[in-house]
């Protein structure tokens, strides 16, 4: 198998943790704080599998097939910043925006952090990383499409 075959395999399994962690939460969406504290413990654990799968698929997109489609396009990564990156991919249209990844990012960065004194800042970090997760999709099934020929 090959090494962007074993990426995509990894990475689709991300993507169908999310998509099992959604059936069981997309009910609590869009979340308030007083929500967020009164979730049950099945609630909890699924919200930690959405959040955990989404970190890792959105690294895997970007440390591997963001790479992986670039270099594709005959263009030479290892110089350039993410952002730089993500600028390109904008360029050949397989985002519709930098600042979506970029807000991707910030989510998952934010979501990382426990906030038990400010359950409103949790419950805008899930709403963001819920809201965000379409798009997250979209340039998965984009990359893997671009970088496998596969249509699905």
């Amino acid at each position: 198998m090959s090494a962007l075959h074993e990426i995509i395999k990894i990475a689709e399994i991300h993507a169908h943790r999310i998509h099992i962690a959604l059936k069981h939460t997309h009910t609590l969406f869009p979340m308030g704080p007083d929500a967020l504290q009164s979730l049950t413990e099945d609630h909890m654990v699924w919200i930690d599998l959405l959040i955990n799968r989404f970190g890792k698929l959105q690294d895997i997109i970007g440390s591997k097939m963001i790479d992986l489609f670039l270099e594709s396009q005959g263009e030479i990564v290892e110089c350039l910043t993410m952002l730089d990156k993500i600028h390109k991919m904008e360029k050949f249209n397989m985002i519709k925006d930098a600042q979506t990844w970029k807000d991707m990012r910030s989510a998952r960065n934010h979501i990382a952090h426990e906030y038990p004194d400010h359950p409103e800042l949790m419950a805008i970090y899930l709403n963001q990383i819920f809201f965000l997760i379409p798009p997250l999709f979209e340039m998965f099934d984009s990359l893997k499409k671009k970088n496998t020929g596969m249509n699905e």
